[in-house]
């Protein structure tokens, strides 16, 4: 009856144990979940905005003006990239086009301020900066 009741009690720590460890993944990224905005400056103008959910995944939009040989104007970029458990925000931002079609950027975020850089391969770079909302 003793063994019975010690692989009952080792069941229910393993159990515990598991919901614990699935349940307590998206507590991690609760202090960044949420919507950012934001300026772009350097090399590209523009703006910027997204989202942080609750596994840290980032997705969102920029707007840049770009000069592709027709005069300047506004274009779309598609954004993602991933936040660590420090703050720590990663990812790209991509779209069809001539030029400029993918940037790459790296910020931190701390409180409700986001600041970081940006660069494309074409040598293009800058920095920006927001807010979470």
């Amino acid at each position: 009856m003793n063994k019975k009741r010690l692989d009952l009690i080792l069941g229910l720590l393993v159990l515990f144990t598991l919901v614990l460890s699935l349940t307590g993944c998206d507590q991690i990224y609760k202090a960044y979940k949420g919507d950012y905005e934001g300026g772009i400056l350097g090399d590209l103008l523009g703006q910027w905005s997204g989202t942080i959910n609750k596994k840290g995944e980032f997705s969102g939009t920029c707007k840049v003006t770009l000069d592709e040989g027709d005069g300047p104007k506004l274009k779309e970029f598609t954004m993602s990239g991933k936040v660590s458990k420090t703050g720590q925000l990663t990812g790209t931002a991509t779209r069809t086009g001539a030029l400029y079609t993918k940037i790459e950027f790296k910020a931190q975020i701390v409180g409700p301020a986001v600041t970081g850089t940006w660069s494309t391969d074409e040598g293009a770079k800058g920095n920006f900066a927001g807010k979470k909302k």
